[in-house]
């Protein structure tokens, strides 16, 4: 191997390591999980930890006392579940559920077959959340804010990126899909939304305010969506149609077609006096 070729592969090879240690050592940083996840908020009691966990990562899919939502109403649950059984539940639910739990069972049934999320909390976090569900304090309800009557048109458009998010977060289709959206569809990272509506409006409404998936947080943590934006977006989803059988992809075999023949016949039929040789016809030559 020629020595400028060594060098080059070696300068490419320290800036590669350079740039993931880089991006891990930004990663560790950005989730605070350097030196004990210092910066973390204090509070007086677990349940007062555990309340504010519950607005952050559950109160998109429940309330307490507020009727349910995607997933049910949790007050009291305490009285009506074993509290090692709920723990659990917050813990593992999806171990929960495929382990053929029969509460676990029909609670999906219950609630459209849609699953709980695992949202990989800590034992500390879990047990705030049931020191908080065992007595959660009872504050006056907020006076709700006039409802913003979403477009579906504008959710189209912000969910495509054409319309970019107000607080420059990353459009939904960075990582979804929806059936009708983008002439090659949408990302595959997140689960497809076409049938998004399964939620409801206030699901999806509860799901689009705090964003509680782990995969999400990190992303929209300083970027969270307006409130014109989520009844856009909420428009959007509700109105998108069921997925239909997906049609031949003509057009994309015919880009491939066409990329085929300009980059690889095209140069062949082009250059095809070129060279193609030296060493071959020498030696051939020498044997005649």
């Amino acid at each position: 191997m020629k020595a400028p070729t060594v060098i080059i592969i070696t300068i490419t090879l320290v800036i590669s390591v350079a740039a993931l240690i880089d991006f891990r050592l930004w990663w560790a940083l950005d989730n605070q999980s350097l030196f004990g996840g210092a910066g973390q908020a204090s509070f007086a009691t677990p349940a007062d930890e555990g309340q504010h966990l519950f607005g952050q990562k559950c109160a998109a899919c429940h309330t307490v006392g507020g009727g349910d939502r995607v997933g049910p109403d949790l007050k009291d649950v305490l009285t009506r579940r074993e509290k090692l059984w709920v723990a659990r539940f917050i813990k593992e639910p999806d171990v929960v559920l495929a382990s053929g739990d029969p509460i676990a069972t029909d609670l999906l049934k219950k609630y459209k077959n849609v699953p709980m999320t695992n949202l990989d909390l800590s034992k500390r976090e879990i047990d705030a959340i049931v020191a908080y569900l065992e007595g959660p304090k009872q504050e006056a309800a907020p006076t709700a804010a006039p409802a913003i009557k979403g477009d579906p048109a504008a959710g189209r458009k912000l969910f495509a990126g054409m319309t970019h998010l107000a607080n420059g977060g990353p459009a939904c289709m960075s990582c979804h899909n929806v059936n009708g959206v983008g002439r090659y569809g949408g990302g595959t990272v997140g689960p497809d939304l076409t049938t998004a509506s399964r939620f409801g409006a206030a699901g999806i409404a509860g799901i689009l305010e705090g964003l509680p998936y782990p995969a999400m947080q990190p992303i929209y943590r300083n970027k969270l969506l307006t409130k014109e934006e989520q009844a856009h977006l909420a428009a959007f989803l509700m109105s998108v149609p069921p997925a239909a059988p997906a049609p031949f992809p003509w057009k994309f075999l015919g880009a491939v077609a066409l990329g085929f023949l300009f980059f690889v016949v095209t140069p062949g039929i082009v250059w095809r006096r070129r060279n193609r040789g030296i060493r071959q016809p020498l030696v051939e030559a020498c044997r005649r």
